[in-house]
Formats: structure tokens, C-alpha cells, sequence
């Protein structure tokens, strides 16, 4: 009776073993033929799961596998726009940025003077997605002169803050739980000191998550509006020469009459120091008449002739 008890458990181990090595075996070749290598400690994958992962993943030019299909892009473009005013045109970009679900982050306006027409500027904050489409809307307020736009990757930044609040929140909740067990002051001190270090870190990198969500979320248009002026005709008859030649003497006149008048009060006073050199000068001469005759002697009268 123990003789087939033995030879029962040793027939059962062979078949265990046989069905093993088989499933080993299977499993190997499907990883092999899969292309994928399994580390150390790595479950195994069955023929099935391997076709399901590598349906959805995404395999670089490297050759290596990434499942994120997902990229954080910030969009900014500019454009200049030719129009007749604006100054009047300029408050249409606010209403263009609103209805896009965006807002006008900051404008300035300037009027014309003797050297350049009316400009105004603006920065428009709108959804990345509608970007294309606004710029269509603020090409159309005028006539095209310039524009220009860029896309910059974050994919990687934002995954480096990601990954470093997590691993923050972590910590914060170890040293949180450290602090409800602490048996001492020293470990308290200690923990809530750490502790404090990790909440300023992981606060400074939530404010970086938000604005590089903000930039991503939010495409950035700047938008120049200048003035139109219309070209001069190229053909001019006798009474525009005549008119021209007119406004050039008006304008040469007036020039002349600034500069007249500009002069007026340094005449005046030119006029001042000059009869004050004159005077003075009047009176050394004077004084040095005065003082030859006055050192000269008196001159011998001549005798006169006797009488016969």
C-alpha cells in the first residue's frame, strides 16, 4: 500500500513539473517573439496582455515604449494689422478676446504725431485650441502686414513637477504620521522642522503646476494695430504746385517769425552790453584827453619885433 502511495506522489510531481516547464516555455516564446524583455522579479505576461500593451503603446525612434500620448504645448503668436484708426479699432480685440473665452492681459495706445500715426497694442490670453481662429478674427480688422507664431514643449518640465509634488505629498504625509507618533520633543522638533521644509518646496512647485498649466491652457496673441495712410497721387497739375509752393512760404514765414522771436530777447540784451561797452569805452578815452592836456606845458609866446 505504500509502495503506490509513493509511486502516486512521484508520477505526481513529474506532471507537475512537465506542465511547468511547458507553461514556461510557451510564456517565453511569446515574450521572445513580442520583442519585450522581462527583468527580474517582473510578472509575467501572457500572449494576450502582450498584444493589449502593445496596441497602446507608443514606441519612440529610440525604440523605447511610452504610454503617454498626452503633450503640453505653449502657443504664442503675434500679428500686425494695418487699419484707418486704431484708436477705434482697438476696443473690437477685447471683444473678439472675450467671446473666444480669453481676456486682454494688458493694451496701450498712442495718437499720431508729427512723426509716426496712431498705434495701439494689446496681448490677448485665449484658449489654445481657438488661437488659429481668433487670429483669423484680428487679420480681418484690417490689412495684413505681419505675423509670426511658436510652439514650445513643457512635456518634460511638467512631468518633473508632477513627479516632485508627489513624491512631496508623500514625505509630508510620513513626517505627518511621524509627528502623531513621536514619543519625545527632540523627534517632534525634528519632524515638524522637516516637515515645514517639505510644505514650503511642494507649495513652490504647485505654483509652478498652475502657471505652467495657465501657459499650456492659455495661447498668448500680441497684436499691433497701426494707421493706414493713403499714398500720395502721382500726378499733380499747376494749382497743386501752386498751393504746395504757398503752404511752403506760409510755413517758411512762420519759421521765420519763431526764429524772430526767439532772438528779440538776446538782441535786446546784446543791445544793452554793447552801449555799456561803448560808454565805457567813451569815457577812458575822455579821461585820457583830459590827463594829456592837462600834463602838457604851456607853449612860450614869441617876442615881438621892436619898433624903429
Amino acid at each position: 500500500m505504500k509502495r503506490f502511495l509513493v509511486v502516486g506522489v512521484v508520477a505526481s510531481a513529474l506532471l507537475l513539473t512537465g506542465c511547468s516547464a511547458a507553461s514556461d516555455g510557451s510564456t517565453s516564446g511569446s515574450v521572445a517573439d513580442s520583442g519585450m524583455v522581462v527583468a527580474p522579479g517582473m510578472p509575467e505576461v501572457g500572449q494576450s496582455d502582450t498584444t493589449k500593451l502593445n496596441s497602446d503603446a507608443n514606441v519612440a525612434s529610440d525604440g523605447s515604449v511610452s504610454t503617454d500620448t498626452s503633450r503640453s504645448v505653449v502657443k504664442t503668436a503675434s500679428v500686425e494689422v494695418a487699419v484707418d484708426s486704431p484708436l477705434d479699432v482697438a476696443p473690437n480685440l477685447t471683444t473678439i478676446a472675450t467671446e473666444a473665452g480669453g481676456y486682454v492681459q494688458d493694451s496701450s495706445a498712442s495718437p499720431a504725431n508729427d512723426y509716426q500715426g496712431e498705434t495701439a497694442y494689446a496681448t490677448l490670453r485665449v484658449p489654445a485650441s481657438t488661437l488659429d481662429a481668433v487670429t483669423d478674427k484680428v487679420l480681418a480688422l484690417g490689412t495684413y502686414v505681419s505675423s509670426s507664431q511658436s510652439e514650445t514643449d513643457v512635456t518634460l518640465q511638467v512631468t518633473d513637477v508632477d513627479a516632485r509634488i508627489a513624491s512631496l505629498t508623500t514625505s509630508i504625509d510620513r513626517l505627518t504620521a511621524l509627528m502623531a507618533n513621536a514619543t519625545s520633543t527632540a523627534d517632534l522638533l525634528a519632524a515638524e522642522t522637516a516637515l515645514a521644509q517639505r510644505q514650503a518646496e511642494l507649495d513652490s512647485l504647485v505654483a509652478q503646476r498652475e502657471y505652467l498649466s495657465n501657459q499650456v491652457d492659455l495661447a498668448t496673441l500680441s497684436v499691433s494695430l497701426i494707421q493706414t495712410f493713403d499714398a500720395a497721387p502721382t500726378s499733380q497739375s499747376f494749382w497743386d504746385g501752386l498751393t504746395q509752393g504757398w503752404t511752403s512760404l506760409v510755413n517758411a514765414g512762420s519759421v521765420l517769425v519763431v526764429a524772430l522771436g526767439f532772438l528779440v530777447p538776446w538782441l535786446a540784451i546784446l543791445v544793452v552790453l554793447g552801449l555799456i561797452a561803448w560808454l565805457i569805452i567813451w569815457y577812458s578815452v575822455r579821461a585820457s584827453h583830459r590827463r594829456t592836456h592837462a600834463s602838457a606845458p604851456p607853449a612860450e609866446s614869441e617876442p615881438t619885433p621892436e619898433k624903429r
